[in-house]
């Protein structure tokens, strides 16, 4: 299900909720508490028109799992939603996504039939247009780490001069090539620049990975560094350099991270689960 707020400048607990079913099939989850994975993806249009992107589980395993892509073209909460197969995926995970400048979504997530990252893109706002999809530059190699690490994707949009260059972020946890790392697509020439690591994570690894940017050009990052474990972020001005990594909460805290920027201020927002006390925290910063 997917829901929308009728009324943002009221609390939650008055706020009224349009709950709709864009797909009425298959399963965003499977049964064991192993899989229970961060499987669904949210963003909008310049118009404010939004879409999801989700992993679709109709057979009751990872392999052969579905990617789909459901956008609602319309303003009103009774208007239907359009929802499309995405091509090519084996066992698609972790997605993320984002709109570019002309309203084009950006798909990003890790396929772990060919162990490899990939960002998918369609012609058209709704998805009936033509897909393409890209190889991120850096290939996973060595044995997977075990939950709670995982090989997670983020999408975010560098702007320079008004126009939006996708920029995929990406958390490797496999033996050999770990880190937490970025990389900038030319869509036009279809080659990447070179890939950045923001945080060369160690044997633990790292999960909850979140991005958001602003038409500035600022891109910030969130995820969860296992060896601490704390909410680790990071930012970037250009998409190719990055900041040192930032401990923001406490130890043994982070799970679900998820950063935004205030569209006001521009200034970072960190929302995170401390588990231990079962509490949501909230950590912005000026």
């Amino acid at each position: 299900k997917i829901a929308s707020v009728s009324d943002t400048s009221v609390s939650s607990a008055s706020a009224v909720f349009t709950r709709v079913v864009p797909d009425l099939t298959g399963s965003m989850l499977l049964a064991a508490a192993t899989v229970q994975q961060k499987n669904v993806a949210t963003a909008s249009t310049s118009a404010g028109r939004p879409a999801a992107v989700y992993v679709d589980f109709s057979n009751g395993a990872a392999t052969a799992a579905k990617l789909k892509y459901a956008f609602r073209d319309g303003t009103s909460a009774s208007d239907t939603w359009n929802t499309v197969l995405i091509p090519g995926t084996v066992s698609p995970q972790f997605p993320s996504i984002a709109f570019d400048e002309s309203n084009k979504p950006w798909i990003s997530y890790y396929d772990a039939g060919p162990t490899r990252y990939y960002l998918a893109t369609n012609s058209l706002s709704d998805g009936t247009g033509s897909w393409s999809t890209y190889e991120f530059p850096a290939v996973p190699s060595g044995a997977l780490a075990g939950l709670p690490a995982a090989n997670e994707s983020a999408v975010a949009m560098y702007y320079s001069g008004g126009i939006a260059h996708p920029v995929m972020l990406i958390i490797d946890n496999t033996a050999t090539a770990k880190g937490v790392k970025a990389s900038k697509l030319h869509a036009t020439n279809r080659t990447w620049s070179a890939t950045t690591t923001i945080d060369a994570i160690t044997v633990t690894g790292a999960s909850h990975l979140s991005a958001d940017f602003n038409t500035s050009g600022t891109i910030v990052a969130a995820f969860r560094n296992l060896s601490t474990p704390r909410v680790s972020y990071s930012t970037s001005s250009d998409a190719t350099t990055w900041s040192t990594t930032l401990a923001v909460s406490a130890p043994a805290q982070g799970q679900g991270a998820h950063i935004q920027l205030n569209p006001a201020t521009g200034s970072p927002a960190i929302a995170y689960y401390d588990r231990a006390n079962n509490v949501v925290n909230l950590a912005s910063c000026s």
